[in-house]
């Protein structure tokens, strides 16, 4: 991976990147000697603010600083030699300690891609990081790859009754489809409720009934709009894509940063969170009535219109053609 990033920044002014392996860009930004862009979706970076949401979602006080370096540290010795093998085979030193754990104490630039409406950014991740918000990939952009707007068919659906609950767990499989799909079923036959049933990565049986329509893949941002309240796994774009369109949202969490974004929903009145491997059809319809209310209704479409109002991409793009190349490369 290390070679491929090389060899593709050749003729780069700048590396941009995600959170996850960033110190191996960081790396070939400062063989380069170009300037370098992380970017993170979810608390990823050392702060005392809060613990890693890896570890866990509680305050753990003084101890909060030290999970990023029990996680990053572990991530980086798996890349270390070949990180330091290709930094010596261009004439640089080895590092003491991994990029990731060094950017917020030396004031590099980082974009914090989330929104500051759900969790601000921590004071103490230096002077090079900005929030921008979320960053939300362009509707024509989704549509080239592939990611479609609700068809007629699921709108004609949505027009007969009253709007539905949106479910969908992306990229988390599922693995007992049937008995999820009764779950489901029978929770919202208790509330009176519809619901849109989003497979993903899960293989759900497409079809629709008067109270449930199941389809493989849809936008989930224009298709969120139409919801009353969605119910999801917690990813960061699919939480992102909740919040903006302005439904409350219960998270049935399967792992990484999913039970720290519905922790701070819950701090919010907007939202809730469950784990989904102990999840049964009464918690579903416990914790989704009361997120039916219109109290919480008003919450979530308050927040929704200012995460919505939010220019992540835009920001970002901003800050990449201007300050990011007066900044210095990474050491």
């Amino acid at each position: 991976m290390l070679r491929r990033v090389h060899d593709a920044s050749a003729d780069a002014d700048v590396i941009l990147s995600g959170q996850l392996g960033m110190n191996i860009p960081a790396a070939v930004a400062a063989v380069r000697r170009i300037p370098f862009l992380p970017t993170t979706f979810f608390p990823y970076l050392p702060t005392h603010a809060f613990p890693s949401p890896v570890v866990s979602v509680r305050q753990l006080g003084p101890l909060n600083h030290t999970t990023y370096s029990l996680v990053l540290g572990q991530l980086a010795r798996s890349v270390k030699p070949m990180i330091d093998g290709y930094r010596t085979a261009h004439g640089l030193p080895v590092t003491r300690k991994p990029f990731t754990l060094r950017l917020t104490k030396e004031n590099r630039p980082v974009a914090i891609a989330w929104s500051r409406h759900i969790v601000p950014m921590p004071d103490d991740y230096g002077a090079g990081a900005f929030q921008p918000g979320t960053i939300a990939t362009p509707s024509p952009l989704r549509d080239l790859t592939g990611t479609a707007a609700p068809g007629d068919a699921l709108l004609e659906w949505i027009a007969k009754g009253p709007a539905p609950v949106f479910i969908g767990f992306g990229s988390m499989p599922v693995g007992d489809t049937a008995a999820t799909l009764d779950l489901f079923k029978n929770a919202l036959r208790e509330l009176g409720q519809r619901g849109v049933l989003v497979g993903g990565w899960s293989d759900f049986p497409e079809g629709e009934s008067d109270e449930l329509y199941c389809t493989h893949t849809v936008d989930y941002a224009r298709l969120l709009p139409y919801c009353a309240a969605a119910i999801h796994h917690g990813g960061a774009g699919t939480l992102h894509s909740s919040v903006a369109a302005g439904v409350p949202t219960l998270i049935t969490s399967f792992a990484v940063e999913q039970p720290f974004w519905g922790a701070h929903l819950r701090r919010l009145g907007v939202g809730d969170q469950l784990r989904f491997k102990s999840l049964t059809k009464d918690d579903v319809v416990t914790r989704l009535r009361p997120l039916l209310g219109e109290d919480v209704a008003d919450r979530a479409r308050r927040l929704g219109e200012k995460v919505s109002a939010e220019d992540g991409l835009g920001s970002v793009v901003t800050f990449v053609e201007g300050d990011l190349l007066k900044t210095d490369p990474p050491s």
